[in-house]
């Protein structure tokens, strides 16, 4: 099963996906923030508890993260949230994969 919802706004983060799948998972995305002086970050969390690894990105350009993250179940959500170290300004995310076995 493939859910997939874009765009949900949540205190300053914005959640730019959500993927249900089960196994051991690799999820790699492409990172940006456009604005000069400005850090963007992105980071994995299975229903809203993070566990992957807060990524960061300052040099405007299009920078690719990778994680191998185990441990998912059918119910779980894969989330990717994002933020800026200036609330006004946000982070870009594209190409979001979610690379593992189907049974």
């Amino acid at each position: 099963m493939l859910i997939l919802t874009l765009l949900l706004y949540s205190l300053f983060f914005w959640q730019k996906s959500c993927i249900f799948l089960t196994g051991s998972l690799r999820i790699k995305f492409d990172l940006k923030c456009w604005y000069a002086g400005v850090t963007g970050y992105g980071r994995i969390y299975r229903n809203g508890v993070a566990v992957g690894i807060e990524q960061t990105v300052t040099n405007g350009d299009w920078q690719t993260e990778s994680e191998d993250i185990a441990g998912w179940t059918a119910t779980d959500l894969i989330q990717l949230y994002v933020h800026t170290t200036d609330i006004t300004k946000a982070a870009t995310v594209r190409n979001f994969r979610v690379y593992g076995s189907i049974y």
